[in-house]
């Protein structure tokens, strides 16, 4: 006899969890057998995210920029969340949106052809992205598709219409700084490098601070990628890395 089990197990609370993760591992891992549990899986998303900000960025400009009347009926969707027989009705709808209007399809078919989303992994780097900034929002209701990626971007479309807009102009100089660096292309680690660091005469706690501790505080949100993919929506022009550049440039 196993000991030191719970007495009664609360199979409403574990089942609905173990599903989630069972789709998680779906939509975002690599080999179907490896042992992870939603924490490790976050961890990864996050850690990924912030060395691939520019495909944070992309996604967020994607979203924003959808035409009018997907936005409309992805934000039909998402007033159906708290309710699965309307969510699932109202998604099923969607889809067949995907299929026969020609703005949808257009839509779908651009981003399918910039990101390769015909090859899986390329599928699951993506659903990896969307689900380290928006896990909150992912449930067995509203799952994250391993392969239908273009119908995800409902869930980014939901967290960024949470968030408040943030002006790049109004931040510290030191904050504008690592902003532009990351919308550059830089990583964290490439930031905080003691050897070869990018903003000079800068402690590096102080910008370990900044990124870490101020930015997603300012920005009420846990993580780094969080803070750009709020900055990429609030200011638009962090998505040219030309503009990006020239604003550093003008900055230092």
């Amino acid at each position: 006899m196993v000991k030191n089990l719970p007495a009664k197990i609360s199979y409403e609370h574990v089942l609905p969890q173990y599903q989630k993760l069972l789709m998680l591992k779906k939509a975002v891992t690599m080999g179907e057998d490896e042992e992870v549990n939603e924490q490790i899986l976050l961890d990864r998303a996050r850690e990924h995210n912030a060395n691939e900000i520019y495909l944070v960025g992309y996604l967020v400009e994607t979203v924003l920029k959808a035409p009018k009347e997907l936005q409309e009926q992805f934000d039909t969707l998402i007033s159906c969340c708290d309710n699965p027989k309307e969510y699932a009705k109202v998604y099923k709808q969607t889809e067949k949106m995907f299929r026969t209007n020609p703005k949808f399809r257009r839509y779908e078919a651009k981003i399918c052809s910039h990101l390769d989303l015909f090859a899986p992994f390329n599928c699951k780097v993506t659903n990896l992205t969307i689900f380290g900034l928006c896990p909150e929002l992912i449930s067995t209701t509203v799952q994250l598709q391993p392969r239908n990626v273009v119908m995800n971007l409902h869930i980014l479309q939901k967290w960024l219409s949470e968030q408040r807009k943030i002006s790049l102009s109004k931040m510290s100089i030191i904050e504008q700084k690592v902003v532009l660096y990351l919308s550059c292309g830089h990583t964290p680690e490439g930031i905080l490098d003691e050897d070869d660091g990018l903003i000079k005469g800068e402690d590096i706690s102080r910008l370990k601070s900044v990124l870490y501790e101020v930015l997603p505080a300012r920005c009420n949100v846990q993580s780094v990628c969080q803070v750009m993919a709020i900055m990429y929506m609030s200011n638009p022009d962090l998505t040219d890395i030309h503009k990006s550049l020239q604003m550093l440039e003008e900055l230092l």
